[in-house]
This record gives C-alpha cells, sequence and structure tokens, in this order.
C-alpha cells in the first residue's frame, strides 16, 4: 500500500480523485483503469512529425512576416518580425531535445495537446499584436489570448514535470 502524505484542509477525497481520474483518462494518475491508447506516450516517430510540422509552421509564419512587412508601407512590429520564434524555439526545439535525448520520458497526449495550445495561441496573438501595431491600434483580446496561451503552456510543461517524476517513481530512478 502506497503512504501518501495528506492535508486535511486540501484533502478532495475519493470522490473527487475518481472523478479527475475519470476525465483525465491520461495514465499517469492510475495506470489500471486506462485505456491503451490514452496512456501510450507518443512514439518517437509521433514526436518527429510534431517537431516537422513546427518547423513548417515557423517557415510559414516567416514567409508571412516578410509579406506582410512588405506592403506595411515602413512600419515594423517586433512581434511580427520574430513571429517565427515562438513555433520554431517553443515548438521544434523541445521537440528535438526529446528525439535526441535517451533518458527523457515522452508525452502523453494531455502534455502535448496542452502544450501545442498554447504554443498556437501564443503565435497567433503574436501574429494579432503584429497586424495590430502596424496598423496603429490595438485590442485587449489579443492580450488575452497571450496570457491564456502561456497558461496552456505552463500547464503543459507543469504536467509533463509531474509526468516525468511519477514515471522515475515507478521505474526507480532518481530524479537527479
Amino acid at each position: 500500500m502506497k503512504e501518501s502524505i495528506v492535508i486535511p484542509a486540501l484533502d478532495p477525497g475519493p470522490e473527487i480523485l475518481n472523478l479527475i481520474r475519470d476525465l483525465m483518462g491520461m495514465g499517469f494518475f492510475d495506470q489500471r483503469n486506462v485505456t491503451p491508447q490514452s496512456a501510450d506516450p507518443y512514439s518517437r516517430n509521433k514526436i518527429k512529425r510534431i517537431m516537422i510540422s513546427y518547423l513548417l509552421v515557423g517557415g510559414l509564419c516567416l514567409i508571412f512576416s516578410i509579406i506582410y512587412s512588405r506592403y506595411s508601407h515602413g512600419v515594423t512590429s517586433a512581434y511580427m518580425t520574430f513571429l517565427c520564434l515562438f513555433p520554431l524555439l517553443l515548438g521544434a526545439v523541445p521537440n528535438m531535445m526529446l528525439l535526441l535525448s535517451g533518458f527523457l520520458p515522452r508525452p502523453f497526449r494531455a502534455v502535448v495537446n496542452l502544450y501545442g495550445t498554447g504554443l498556437a495561441a501564443m503565435t497567433l496573438s503574436s501574429a494579432m499584436r503584429g497586424i495590430f501595431e502596424i496598423a496603429g491600434t490595438g485590442s485587449d483580446l489579443q492580450a488575452v489570448l497571450m496570457i491564456a496561451g502561456i497558461i496552456f503552456l505552463i500547464t503543459g510543461v507543469l504536467v509533463y514535470i509531474l509526468q516525468s517524476v511519477l514515471h522515475n517513481k515507478r521505474t526507480g530512478q532518481s530524479a537527479a
């Protein structure tokens, strides 16, 4: 039987934990109640395809920003100029690190979805901000989209860290 530290004021109870397990269905809470498809981490080929997708999106963002700046009548925006760095640095590089390292556990679907959603929102927000700055206007919704993207991205990273810690605990490896 596993021992766990329970803080009485923060103990959600078994009903809430079972509900969370059912809703999440990811496999990092309890391996026994998970379908094989959702518990299986992404394969190396899937991670490679995701990395190539981020490289293509980065290239498309670069082409978009070059074309948009050509017709912007000399007005520039750093958000538009560096638009391609979001998918390249935050998308392709982490996936390349997963491919090249032999010790990092592969992420589950929830991690990839949360992280990808956050990255897409941040990239779109940067494009919108660049367009607004070039047009000489602004919008509060762009800032909300950026904040939501950052929250999704950080949540994806935190869930991956939780997944890694649980993976190391299961396999008996240290988190050094």
